[in-house]
Order: structure tokens, then C-alpha cells, then sequence
């Protein structure tokens, strides 16, 4: 099951939140179509803009009333940041903390490498998202984190980098997604 299946609202059945390092999940939609193309502009032609989009839509599917969250986005790797101009996540994090009236800590999380993702297969990703992350040992640790990215495809990067967050002393990681990938083999 995918965590939009068993994630409705934000709740995590049982099965899950014994697996998954997360105590709330939240995602905005599929990636199909409008939210395939506007993750895809925002993400691959740099288009700033959409950054107001996506944290608003991130906004609208948390709850209206939240704990005391901090919002932390999964870092970018350096070569798309040279790419870009600019971490896409951080300045997501960035708006949907002004938005939502939320503490930001874009610099918790830090990248330790310089690998893309992007075609690897879900064990390839799950041994990578394992070495992908540090803390940074100047920020402190929040006690509750809204850890936020756009893609989710199999959840190694994401689980491995909540992981992280609590061995480092964080309580409670909720999960905020853009978009989760369709999966191919049931097209």
C-alpha cells in the first residue's frame, strides 16, 4: 500500500506507524498530470513561482489547528542546486513557514552526497537515503517535525532521513508530500 492509501488525513494505520518512522502523513495528490507538470517546472525550468503554489497546497492539506511543528525540508543535492539556482525545497519550507505561521529550520538536515535518485531501483535507493544525510550539529533539535518533500516514489529517502531526525533526538516526524509517483507497473 502506498501511504496515500493508508495515509487518508493524515493518519497512519497501526501496521504502519510500527514500520514507518512517521507519525502523520500527508500528501497533496498523484503525480499525474496538473501536479506532475507544475512539480516538473517548479523542479526542472527553475520556476520560482511555483514555490507560492506548492507550499499552498501543502498548507491546504494539513490540519487547520497544529501542534508546534518545525518545518525541516529533505536537502536538494548540490549539482541540482547549481542546476537550479536555488534549493526547491528550502524555499517551499520557507513560504509554507510564513503561510502557516510555523518554525523553519531549512539547515537541520544537510546532504553528504551528490547522488540523484532519480533512476535508482528501491534497494539501490533505500542503501543510498541511508548514507545521503547528516545533521547539522549548529541547528538544535526540534522536539515535533514537519519534514517536507515533493516527490515520494518508494520512501527511502524520506524514512531514512526521519530515521536520522530522531536518533538525533527529535520525537515526532509528521510527513508532508507533494506528490506521490503513480506506479508504472499497474499502468
Amino acid at each position: 500500500m502506498t501511504i496515500v492509501e493508508r495515509a487518508p488525513r493524515g493518519n497512519l494505520c497501526r501496521d504502519c506507524r510500527r514500520r514507518l518512522p512517521f507519525a502523520r502523513a500527508f500528501v497533496v495528490g498523484s503525480r499525474t498530470k496538473t501536479l506532475k507538470k507544475l512539480v516538473g517546472n517548479y523542479k526542472y525550468f527553475s520556476r520560482r513561482e511555483s514555490a507560492r503554489a506548492i507550499a499552498g497546497l501543502l498548507s491546504a492539506i494539513l490540519p487547520e489547528e497544529l501542534p508546534d511543528l518545525v518545518i525541516v525540508p529533505l536537502p536538494t543535492i548540490p549539482q541540482h542546486i547549481r542546476e537550479r539556482g536555488f534549493d526547491h525545497m528550502k524555499l517551499v519550507a520557507r513560504r509554507l513557514s510564513r503561510q502557516r505561521n510555523l518554525a523553519c529550520e531549512p539547515n537541520l538536515l544537510l546532504r553528504t552526497d551528490n547522488i540523484s535518485q532519480h533512476s535508482a531501483n528501491l534497494r539501490e535507493r533505500a542503501k543510498q537515503a541511508a548514507q545521503a544525510f547528516t545533521i547539522n550539529p549548529r541547528r538544535p533539535m526540534p522536539t515535533r517535525i514537519l519534514l517536507i518533500d515533493d516527490i515520494y516514489t518508494t520512501g527511502a529517502t524520506v524514512a531514512a532521513a526521519a530515521k536520522l531526525l530522531k536518533k538525533h533526538g527529535a520525537k515526532e516526524i509528521w510527513l508532508g508530500i507533494v506528490a506521490r509517483q503513480v506506479d508504472r507497473s499497474n499502468k
